[in-house]
């Protein structure tokens, strides 16, 4: 029995890097997993990967970005199980000036980043404080902490607009409701370009001249937040 067995946790973005590595990670020890994401092949094959770990998953379709999606991911996961934990981990990143952009992709990075964290936030939040102990926990990326300078030269506009926003949604949360924990990772460049299964070289081909975190790592200190193991942070910046 592992030590997040009464835990219930809702992921985002979950058919591919950092969220397929958070439900293999949270399931393994013992975290009933909802898997939700817009990529039905990529979120069947995390399903597939999640065999014979733990409990079995409860795998959504659907964007966040829209509040129909939403509602019935809300709806779907309530009449299933309790949530004891949201992690809004689902995210689009476009690089590039603005001007080199397109007007879909950046409403799309934006949707995704802005809007759906909000909806899935609003959406989730009752059955977190009804939870008790109820964790809700935003993805960010380290360009966009509040200690980090603000330079967009090196980086996508929409992305970390996206990211820094949830610096704002997370203080608000904590304001309004105060029984939830509510907690930001700021994470460095991750392996989150790359499959679980791809060696360490390929890393290197899509990050070059970058240290990059390992998912791993990053699934570690999630599931140990989660866990109530260590240190207990509101908002971290993890280093690669």
């Amino acid at each position: 029995m592992g030590d997040l067995e009464d835990a219930s946790v809702v992921i985002t973005g979950a058919s591919r890097g950092l969220g397929r590595a958070l439900a293999l990670a949270l399931a393994r020890r013992g975290a009933r997993t909802v898997l939700v994401a817009r990529d039905e092949a990529g979120i069947n094959e995390t399903v597939r990967r999640l065999g014979g770990e733990g409990k079995e998953p409860v795998a959504l379709v659907g964007s966040i970005a829209n509040l129909d999606d939403v509602r019935r991911i809300r709806d779907t996961v309530l009449a299933i199980a309790a949530p004891t934990a949201l992690i809004n981990n689902a995210s689009q990143f476009a690089a590039g000036s603005l001007a080199q952009m397109s007007p879909e992709v950046v409403a799309a990075v934006l949707e995704t980043g802005v809007v759906g964290s909000t909806l899935m936030a609003q959406a989730f939040l009752p059955a977190l404080r009804a939870a008790g102990t109820g964790l809700l926990l935003n993805i960010g990326a380290r360009v966009a902490s509040p200690a980090y300078p603000l330079d967009v030269s090196g980086t996508s506009l929409p992305y970390q607009t996206g990211k820094r926003y949830l610096t704002l949604l997370s203080a608000a949360l904590r304001q309004e409701a105060p029984d939830v924990a509510v907690a930001t990772l700021y994470l460095p460049p991750i392996g989150s370009a790359v499959d679980l299964d791809d060696p360490p070289e390929a890393l290197a081909r899509a990050y070059p001249g970058q240290t990059v975190l390992p998912l791993a790592a990053v699934a570690e200190a999630v599931g140990n937040r989660l866990a109530g193991v260590g240190m207990r942070w509101e908002e971290w910046v993890l280093s690669s």
